[in-house]
Protein backbone atom coordinates (compact mmCIF):
# COMPACT_ATOMS: atom_id res chain seq x y z
CA UNK A 1 0.00 0.00 0.00
CA UNK A 2 1.42 3.91 -0.93
CA UNK A 3 0.74 6.39 0.99
CA UNK A 4 2.52 9.71 0.66
CA UNK A 5 2.65 11.99 3.71
CA UNK A 6 2.84 15.83 4.17
CA UNK A 7 2.24 17.95 7.43
CA UNK A 8 2.81 21.83 8.38
CA UNK A 9 2.22 23.58 11.40
CA UNK A 10 1.13 27.09 12.61
CA UNK A 11 0.13 28.47 15.89
CA UNK A 12 -2.86 29.90 14.11
CA UNK A 13 -4.42 27.04 12.54
CA UNK A 14 -2.72 24.17 13.79
CA UNK A 15 -1.81 20.91 12.25
CA UNK A 16 -2.67 20.08 8.50
CA UNK A 17 -1.89 16.59 6.96
CA UNK A 18 -2.50 15.30 3.84
CA UNK A 19 -1.83 11.39 2.81
CA UNK A 20 -2.79 9.49 0.13
CA UNK A 21 -4.45 6.44 1.34
CA UNK A 22 -6.33 3.82 -0.74
CA UNK A 23 -6.26 6.82 -3.67
CA UNK A 24 -7.42 9.74 -1.38
CA UNK A 25 -6.15 12.75 0.11
CA UNK A 26 -6.53 13.75 3.49
CA UNK A 27 -6.26 17.55 5.66
CA UNK A 28 -7.20 17.98 9.18
CA UNK A 29 -6.49 20.09 11.91
CA UNK A 30 -4.79 19.76 15.06
CA UNK A 31 -3.30 21.97 17.69
CA UNK A 32 0.46 22.88 16.21
CA UNK A 33 3.26 24.52 17.32
CA UNK A 34 5.19 27.79 16.68
CA UNK A 35 6.98 26.71 13.34
CA UNK A 36 7.01 24.45 10.37
CA UNK A 37 8.68 21.34 10.34
CA UNK A 38 10.40 19.14 7.47
CA UNK A 39 10.61 15.61 7.01
CA UNK A 40 10.66 12.59 4.45
CA UNK A 41 9.32 9.06 4.82
CA UNK A 42 8.50 5.78 2.76
CA UNK A 43 5.24 4.41 3.76
CA UNK A 44 5.16 0.90 2.05
CA UNK A 45 7.00 2.47 -1.01
CA UNK A 46 4.74 5.51 -0.85
CA UNK A 47 6.91 9.00 0.00
CA UNK A 48 6.21 11.08 2.63
CA UNK A 49 6.96 14.43 3.17
CA UNK A 50 6.31 17.95 5.13
CA UNK A 51 7.77 21.58 4.63
CA UNK A 52 9.22 23.87 6.57
CA UNK A 53 8.84 27.90 6.53
CA UNK A 54 7.45 30.05 8.69
CA UNK A 55 3.47 31.84 8.79
CA UNK A 56 0.27 30.04 7.67
CA UNK A 57 0.24 26.89 5.40
CA UNK A 58 -1.90 23.96 4.41
CA UNK A 59 -1.16 20.82 2.98
CA UNK A 60 -3.03 19.79 0.37
CA UNK A 61 -3.85 16.47 -1.54
CA UNK A 62 -4.89 16.38 -5.59
CA UNK A 63 -8.72 17.74 -5.51
CA UNK A 64 -12.16 16.56 -6.11
CA UNK A 65 -12.15 17.75 -9.59
CA UNK A 66 -10.03 16.06 -10.71
CA UNK A 67 -11.74 13.13 -11.07
CA UNK A 68 -11.49 12.28 -14.65
CA UNK A 69 -8.41 10.01 -13.30
CA UNK A 70 -10.52 9.21 -10.58
CA UNK A 71 -7.18 10.32 -8.22
CA UNK A 72 -7.56 12.80 -4.88
CA UNK A 73 -10.47 14.29 -3.34
CA UNK A 74 -10.03 16.00 -0.32
CA UNK A 75 -11.22 14.90 3.36
CA UNK A 76 -11.89 17.40 6.19
CA UNK A 77 -10.71 15.75 9.24
CA UNK A 78 -10.67 17.14 12.79
CA UNK A 79 -7.52 15.82 14.16
CA UNK A 80 -9.60 15.03 17.65
CA UNK A 81 -11.83 13.23 16.21
CA UNK A 82 -14.41 15.41 15.96
CA UNK A 83 -17.11 15.74 13.07
CA UNK A 84 -15.41 15.80 9.31
CA UNK A 85 -16.29 16.58 6.14
CA UNK A 86 -15.19 14.05 3.35
CA UNK A 87 -15.04 14.91 -0.28
CA UNK A 88 -13.13 12.31 -2.27
CA UNK A 89 -12.57 10.64 -5.84
CA UNK A 90 -12.02 6.64 -6.00
CA UNK A 91 -11.62 5.22 -8.95
CA UNK A 92 -13.81 2.00 -10.45
CA UNK A 93 -11.46 -0.91 -11.01
CA UNK A 94 -14.07 -1.66 -13.95
CA UNK A 95 -15.39 1.90 -14.65
CA UNK A 96 -18.82 2.20 -15.22
CA UNK A 97 -21.18 4.87 -17.11
CA UNK A 98 -20.21 8.00 -15.38
CA UNK A 99 -23.27 8.75 -13.26
CA UNK A 100 -23.52 11.93 -10.91
CA UNK A 101 -21.43 12.38 -7.59
CA UNK A 102 -17.58 10.92 -7.64
CA UNK A 103 -16.36 8.20 -8.61
CA UNK A 104 -16.29 5.42 -6.85
CA UNK A 105 -13.72 2.49 -7.03
CA UNK A 106 -14.96 -1.36 -6.09
CA UNK A 107 -12.07 -3.39 -4.74
CA UNK A 108 -12.12 -6.36 -6.73
CA UNK A 109 -12.38 -9.84 -4.80
CA UNK A 110 -14.36 -12.59 -5.01
CA UNK A 111 -17.39 -13.21 -3.85
CA UNK A 112 -19.52 -10.59 -1.73
CA UNK A 113 -18.55 -7.50 -3.50
CA UNK A 114 -16.87 -5.51 -0.81
CA UNK A 115 -16.23 -1.46 -1.89
CA UNK A 116 -13.73 1.00 -0.45
CA UNK A 117 -16.36 2.84 1.52
CA UNK A 118 -15.89 6.41 1.99
CA UNK A 119 -19.15 8.29 4.15
CA UNK A 120 -20.31 9.57 0.28
CA UNK A 121 -20.44 6.17 -0.59
CA UNK A 122 -22.18 5.45 2.33
CA UNK A 123 -24.82 8.11 2.38
CA UNK A 124 -25.58 7.16 -0.90
CA UNK A 125 -26.18 3.27 -0.65
CA UNK A 126 -30.03 2.13 0.38
CA UNK A 127 -31.24 -0.72 2.24
CA UNK A 128 -34.70 -2.87 0.60
CA UNK A 129 -37.46 -3.74 2.89
CA UNK A 130 -38.85 -6.87 0.83
CA UNK A 131 -40.09 -9.74 2.35
CA UNK A 132 -38.15 -13.21 2.59
CA UNK A 133 -39.53 -16.21 1.67
CA UNK A 134 -38.20 -18.23 5.04
CA UNK A 135 -39.64 -19.48 8.18
CA UNK A 136 -38.61 -16.49 10.11
CA UNK A 137 -41.37 -14.44 8.23
CA UNK A 138 -44.12 -14.67 10.72
CA UNK A 139 -45.61 -11.08 10.84
CA UNK A 140 -46.72 -7.83 8.63
CA UNK A 141 -44.21 -5.83 11.39
CA UNK A 142 -41.41 -7.92 10.34
CA UNK A 143 -41.46 -7.91 6.96
CA UNK A 144 -41.75 -4.27 6.48
CA UNK A 145 -39.07 -3.92 8.81
CA UNK A 146 -36.65 -6.46 7.08
CA UNK A 147 -33.43 -5.39 5.68
CA UNK A 148 -33.16 -7.35 1.76
CA UNK A 149 -29.45 -7.09 3.16
CA UNK A 150 -27.08 -6.58 6.05
CA UNK A 151 -23.87 -5.10 5.65
CA UNK A 152 -21.01 -5.24 8.02
CA UNK A 153 -18.33 -2.77 7.56
CA UNK A 154 -14.96 -2.58 9.15
CA UNK A 155 -11.88 -0.59 8.91
CA UNK A 156 -8.73 -2.25 8.16
CA UNK A 157 -5.59 -1.79 10.97
CA UNK A 158 -3.56 -3.34 8.11
CA UNK A 159 -3.49 -3.13 4.51
CA UNK A 160 -7.54 -3.72 3.04
CA UNK A 161 -6.54 -7.25 1.41
CA UNK A 162 -5.10 -8.56 4.95
CA UNK A 163 -8.35 -7.81 6.56
CA UNK A 164 -10.54 -8.57 3.46
CA UNK A 165 -8.55 -11.87 3.73
CA UNK A 166 -9.46 -12.46 7.50
CA UNK A 167 -12.72 -11.29 8.10
CA UNK A 168 -14.59 -12.34 4.55
CA UNK A 169 -15.68 -15.72 6.13
CA UNK A 170 -17.70 -13.38 7.88
CA UNK A 171 -20.37 -12.51 5.73
CA UNK A 172 -20.64 -15.68 4.82
CA UNK A 173 -21.21 -17.45 8.61
CA UNK A 174 -23.83 -14.31 9.03
CA UNK A 175 -25.84 -15.24 6.18
CA UNK A 176 -25.97 -18.58 7.24
CA UNK A 177 -27.09 -18.03 10.97
CA UNK A 178 -29.25 -15.32 9.85
CA UNK A 179 -30.82 -16.51 6.48
CA UNK A 180 -30.35 -12.82 5.70
CA UNK A 181 -28.00 -12.05 2.74
CA UNK A 182 -24.98 -10.41 4.41
CA UNK A 183 -22.19 -8.28 2.91
CA UNK A 184 -18.58 -7.26 4.18
CA UNK A 185 -17.62 -3.67 3.46
CA UNK A 186 -14.11 -2.37 4.23
CA UNK A 187 -14.25 1.08 4.94
CA UNK A 188 -11.74 3.91 4.52
CA UNK A 189 -11.73 4.90 7.87
CA UNK A 190 -13.56 4.72 11.39
CA UNK A 191 -15.92 8.09 10.13
CA UNK A 192 -17.12 6.37 7.16
CA UNK A 193 -18.64 3.34 9.27
CA UNK A 194 -19.57 5.83 11.46
CA UNK A 195 -21.67 7.68 8.78
CA UNK A 196 -22.53 4.73 7.86
CA UNK A 197 -24.90 3.23 11.07
CA UNK A 198 -25.79 7.12 11.21
CA UNK A 199 -27.27 6.71 8.13
CA UNK A 200 -28.71 3.57 8.44
CA UNK A 201 -26.66 1.58 5.53
CA UNK A 202 -24.55 -0.26 7.82
CA UNK A 203 -26.21 -2.29 10.26
CA UNK A 204 -23.52 -4.24 12.00
CA UNK A 205 -20.40 -2.05 12.53
CA UNK A 206 -16.85 -3.23 13.94
CA UNK A 207 -14.88 -0.55 16.35
CA UNK A 208 -12.27 0.31 18.49
CA UNK A 209 -14.37 1.63 21.81
CA UNK A 210 -13.41 5.27 21.64
CA UNK A 211 -14.94 5.42 17.69
CA UNK A 212 -17.86 3.04 18.93
CA UNK A 213 -19.03 5.66 21.30
CA UNK A 214 -18.87 8.56 18.79
CA UNK A 215 -20.81 6.27 16.51
CA UNK A 216 -23.59 6.13 19.46
CA UNK A 217 -23.33 9.78 19.76
CA UNK A 218 -23.89 10.59 16.60
CA UNK A 219 -26.31 7.98 15.78
CA UNK A 220 -28.77 9.01 18.64
CA UNK A 221 -28.10 5.97 20.56
CA UNK A 222 -28.92 3.89 17.16
CA UNK A 223 -25.50 2.26 17.15
CA UNK A 224 -25.09 -0.25 19.79
CA UNK A 225 -22.61 -2.23 21.02
CA UNK A 226 -23.46 -6.11 21.73
CA UNK A 227 -20.59 -7.87 21.74
CA UNK A 228 -16.13 -7.77 22.38
CA UNK A 229 -13.82 -10.81 22.33
CA UNK A 230 -12.26 -12.51 25.36
CA UNK A 231 -8.60 -13.66 24.93
CA UNK A 232 -7.84 -17.18 25.26
CA UNK A 233 -6.16 -16.17 28.36
CA UNK A 234 -9.04 -14.69 29.53
CA UNK A 235 -8.71 -10.64 29.34
CA UNK A 236 -11.24 -8.28 28.05
CA UNK A 237 -9.61 -5.15 26.36
CA UNK A 238 -6.63 -4.46 25.19
CA UNK A 239 -4.13 -1.33 25.40
CA UNK A 240 -2.84 1.63 23.88
CA UNK A 241 1.52 1.39 23.32
CA UNK A 242 4.08 3.51 21.91
CA UNK A 243 6.71 1.54 20.07
CA UNK A 244 10.09 2.79 19.42
CA UNK A 245 13.05 0.95 17.26
CA UNK A 246 14.91 -1.10 19.24
CA UNK A 247 17.99 0.25 18.18
CA UNK A 248 17.01 3.55 19.75
CA UNK A 249 18.17 5.19 22.57
CA UNK A 250 14.40 6.16 24.28
CA UNK A 251 13.41 4.10 27.24
CA UNK A 252 10.41 5.87 28.21
CA UNK A 253 7.90 8.39 27.17
CA UNK A 254 10.02 11.33 29.17
CA UNK A 255 13.09 10.51 26.88
CA UNK A 256 11.56 11.59 23.81
CA UNK A 257 10.54 15.12 24.13
CA UNK A 258 11.16 16.65 20.86
CA UNK A 259 11.15 14.02 18.99
CA UNK A 260 8.39 12.50 16.32
CA UNK A 261 4.88 11.30 17.39
CA UNK A 262 3.23 9.05 14.99
CA UNK A 263 -0.71 8.72 15.96
CA UNK A 264 -2.88 6.34 13.31
CA UNK A 265 -6.33 7.93 12.73
CA UNK A 266 -8.20 10.99 14.02
CA UNK A 267 -10.93 8.18 15.46
CA UNK A 268 -8.38 5.56 16.88
CA UNK A 269 -8.81 4.86 20.14
CA UNK A 270 -5.40 3.42 20.52
CA UNK A 271 -4.15 5.52 17.71
CA UNK A 272 -5.32 8.89 19.14
CA UNK A 273 -8.07 8.93 22.11
CA UNK A 274 -5.98 6.83 24.11
CA UNK A 275 -2.29 8.70 23.84
CA UNK A 276 -3.68 11.93 24.25
CA UNK A 277 -5.95 11.01 27.30
CA UNK A 278 -3.42 9.56 28.98
CA UNK A 279 -0.53 11.35 28.31
CA UNK A 280 -1.97 14.37 29.55
CA UNK A 281 -2.45 12.68 33.09
CA UNK A 282 1.38 12.57 33.07
CA UNK A 283 1.27 15.90 32.44
CA UNK A 284 2.33 15.35 28.64
CA UNK A 285 0.58 17.96 25.93
CA UNK A 286 1.79 15.68 23.13
CA UNK A 287 1.97 19.33 20.80
CA UNK A 288 3.94 21.11 22.88
CA UNK A 289 5.89 17.76 24.26
CA UNK A 290 6.86 16.26 20.57
CA UNK A 291 8.49 17.97 18.08
CA UNK A 292 5.84 16.88 15.27
CA UNK A 293 2.89 15.21 15.96
CA UNK A 294 1.26 13.39 12.61
CA UNK A 295 -1.24 10.93 11.75
CA UNK A 296 0.08 8.09 9.38
CA UNK A 297 -3.55 6.64 8.40
CA UNK A 298 -3.55 3.09 10.16
CA UNK A 299 -1.93 1.17 12.45
CA UNK A 300 0.24 -0.70 10.37
CA UNK A 301 1.65 2.59 8.48
CA UNK A 302 2.34 4.28 12.06
CA UNK A 303 5.02 1.24 12.22
CA UNK A 304 6.82 1.54 9.04
CA UNK A 305 6.70 5.41 9.85
CA UNK A 306 8.68 4.03 12.89
CA UNK A 307 10.81 1.67 10.97
CA UNK A 308 11.63 4.08 8.09
CA UNK A 309 12.74 6.95 10.49
CA UNK A 310 9.72 8.87 9.88
CA UNK A 311 8.40 8.99 13.63
CA UNK A 312 10.26 7.92 16.87
CA UNK A 313 6.86 6.49 18.76
CA UNK A 314 4.36 5.20 16.65
CA UNK A 315 1.11 4.62 18.43
CA UNK A 316 -0.43 0.95 18.39
CA UNK A 317 -2.97 -1.07 19.71
CA UNK A 318 -1.18 -4.12 21.75
CA UNK A 319 -3.55 -7.08 23.47
CA UNK A 320 -0.63 -9.38 24.96
CA UNK A 321 2.62 -10.12 23.77
CA UNK A 322 2.05 -12.39 20.32
CA UNK A 323 -1.20 -10.44 20.16
CA UNK A 324 -1.03 -7.46 18.43
CA UNK A 325 -1.06 -5.90 14.98
CA UNK A 326 2.63 -5.89 15.09
CA UNK A 327 2.82 -9.23 15.75
CA UNK A 328 0.61 -9.70 12.14
CA UNK A 329 3.08 -7.80 10.51
CA UNK A 330 5.89 -10.18 12.09
CA UNK A 331 3.73 -12.87 10.46
CA UNK A 332 3.54 -11.24 7.06
CA UNK A 333 7.14 -10.62 7.03
CA UNK A 334 6.94 -7.19 7.35
CA UNK A 335 9.05 -6.69 10.65
CA UNK A 336 11.07 -8.82 12.72
CA UNK A 337 10.28 -9.45 16.57
CA UNK A 338 13.46 -7.71 17.58
CA UNK A 339 12.69 -4.08 15.55
CA UNK A 340 10.59 -2.86 17.97
CA UNK A 341 10.51 -2.26 21.58
CA UNK A 342 7.52 -0.60 23.94
CA UNK A 343 8.12 2.67 25.46
CA UNK A 344 4.84 3.46 26.27
CA UNK A 345 1.49 1.46 27.23
CA UNK A 346 -1.78 3.08 28.79
CA UNK A 347 -3.88 1.81 30.97
CA UNK A 348 -6.30 -1.14 30.12
CA UNK A 349 -9.36 -0.28 27.56
CA UNK A 350 -12.62 -1.65 27.06
CA UNK A 351 -12.61 -4.50 24.27
CA UNK A 352 -13.49 -3.24 20.79
CA UNK A 353 -16.86 -4.18 19.77
CA UNK A 354 -18.94 -4.68 17.18
CA UNK A 355 -22.11 -2.51 17.49
CA UNK A 356 -25.51 -3.04 15.53
CA UNK A 357 -28.69 -0.81 14.93
CA UNK A 358 -31.24 -1.07 17.64
CA UNK A 359 -33.78 0.06 14.68
CA UNK A 360 -33.42 -3.60 12.94
CA UNK A 361 -36.33 -6.07 13.92
CA UNK A 362 -36.03 -7.82 17.17
CA UNK A 363 -35.91 -11.47 15.88
CA UNK A 364 -32.97 -10.57 13.58
CA UNK A 365 -31.11 -8.70 16.50
CA UNK A 366 -31.19 -12.27 18.52
CA UNK A 367 -29.97 -13.85 15.39
CA UNK A 368 -27.14 -11.75 14.75
CA UNK A 369 -25.82 -11.70 18.48
CA UNK A 370 -26.46 -15.79 18.56
CA UNK A 371 -24.05 -15.92 15.66
CA UNK A 372 -21.77 -13.91 17.31
CA UNK A 373 -21.89 -15.50 20.74
CA UNK A 374 -21.97 -19.02 19.60
CA UNK A 375 -18.96 -18.47 16.70
CA UNK A 376 -16.40 -20.76 19.08
CA UNK A 377 -18.90 -23.33 18.45
CA UNK A 378 -20.60 -22.96 15.21
CA UNK A 379 -17.04 -22.18 13.19
CA UNK A 380 -13.97 -22.37 15.12
CA UNK A 381 -11.84 -22.39 12.01
CA UNK A 382 -13.18 -19.23 10.82
CA UNK A 383 -12.97 -17.41 14.28
CA UNK A 384 -9.55 -18.20 14.35
CA UNK A 385 -8.98 -17.16 11.39
CA UNK A 386 -10.64 -14.01 11.71
CA UNK A 387 -9.40 -13.31 15.15
CA UNK A 388 -5.44 -14.85 14.36
CA UNK A 389 -6.43 -17.87 16.85
CA UNK A 390 -6.14 -15.50 19.98
CA UNK A 391 -9.76 -15.26 20.73
CA UNK A 392 -11.40 -17.61 23.09
CA UNK A 393 -15.17 -16.44 22.15
CA UNK A 394 -17.40 -13.07 21.49
CA UNK A 395 -18.72 -12.22 24.72
CA UNK A 396 -21.70 -9.96 25.66
CA UNK A 397 -21.35 -5.96 25.74
CA UNK A 398 -23.56 -3.38 26.51
CA UNK A 399 -23.03 0.28 26.18
CA UNK A 400 -22.76 1.03 29.48
CA UNK A 401 -19.53 -1.04 29.33
CA UNK A 402 -18.25 1.84 27.56
CA UNK A 403 -19.42 4.79 29.71
CA UNK A 404 -15.70 5.30 31.11
CA UNK A 405 -14.40 5.39 27.30
CA UNK A 406 -17.59 8.32 26.64
CA UNK A 407 -15.66 10.32 29.38
CA UNK A 408 -12.70 9.73 27.56
CA UNK A 409 -14.19 11.07 24.85
CA UNK A 410 -15.56 14.18 26.79
CA UNK A 411 -11.84 15.39 27.47
CA UNK A 412 -11.26 14.77 23.19
CA UNK A 413 -14.02 17.36 23.17
CA UNK A 414 -12.87 20.05 25.58
CA UNK A 415 -9.25 19.36 23.87
CA UNK A 416 -10.89 20.00 20.21
CA UNK A 417 -13.05 23.14 21.69
CA UNK A 418 -10.14 24.31 23.18
CA UNK A 419 -7.94 24.30 20.26
CA UNK A 420 -10.35 25.38 17.72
Amino acid sequence: MQGNFRASASKRVGWRFAYPIYGFSRTGRQPGGDQHREGQHRCGGGQAGGQAGGGEQQARGQGADEAADGVGGVIEADILGGPVNHQRTITASKRPARQPGPRRRLIPFEGTIRMMMNRRTLLAASTGAVLLPTAATTSAAWAQAMPSELVIAVVPSENSSGVVDRMTPLASYVTKQTGVKTTLRVASDYAAVIEGQKAGNIHIGGYGPGSYVRAHQQSNGNAVAFTTTRSKAGAVGYYAVGYVRADSPYKTIQDLRGRKLGLVDPNSTSGNFAPRYFLDKAGINPESFFANVAFTGSHENAVIALLNGTVDIAMNWWNADGDSNFDRMVGKGMAKKSDVRIAWKSDLLAGSPFAMLSSLPVELKRKIQDAFYNMHINDRAMMDKMEDGQTEAHIKVTHADYLDTANMLKFIDALRRKSS
